[in-house]
């Protein structure tokens, strides 16, 4: 008689087992099918209007910090723009070297960059030019730094 029992409880948990294969099984296939239909409506291509731009944001957030580091690459921005930033050690750009990246916002061809130093705000807008030859498909053509208050007219 206990032969018999320890068939039957063999048999009920081999049937467990199989039980929990199967849900797992299945909710898998659930899952997928729902993502499938689902993603379609959670995600808006980018050409409904959205574009990657994070990397623009990226690329003028680093190419501040080496101009404030004074370690500047020439193969990011224009030659001869690199020829003016670079002269007298940046003296032209009034780093002290303990500035720090605020914000950064871009737009088509420009991104603009907020600068915060101990006591004041800079800003400065970069504009870019595409190039998939550049080794970063962007280089600075053109730097702006937007004065905090405007000179009045006497």
């Amino acid at each position: 008689m206990g032969g018999i029992q320890l068939f039957k409880d063999k048999m009920r948990d081999d049937g467990l087992g199989l039980l929990l294969k199967v849900n797992i099984v299945i909710s898998t296939i659930f899952l997928g099918v729902s993502l499938m239909t689902l993603g379609k409506t959670l995600f808006i291509s980018e050409s409904e209007g959205l574009s990657f731009d994070a990397s623009k944001r990226d690329f003028c957030s680093v190419l501040t910090k080496q101009i404030i580091d004074k370690k500047l690459s020439k193969s990011i921005i224009t030659e001869s723009l690199y020829e003016l930033v670079t002269k007298d050690n940046y003296k032209d750009l009034y780093f002290e070297g303990d500035e720090k990246v605020s914000a950064v916002w871009s737009g088509e061809e420009s991104c603009k960059v907020l600068v915060k130093t101990n006591t004041w705000l800079r800003s400065f807008d970069y504009f870019l030019e595409k190039d998939s030859k550049n080794k970063f498909y962007y280089k600075v053509k053109k730097i702006t730094e937007n004065e905090l208050f405007e000179k009045e007219n006497s």
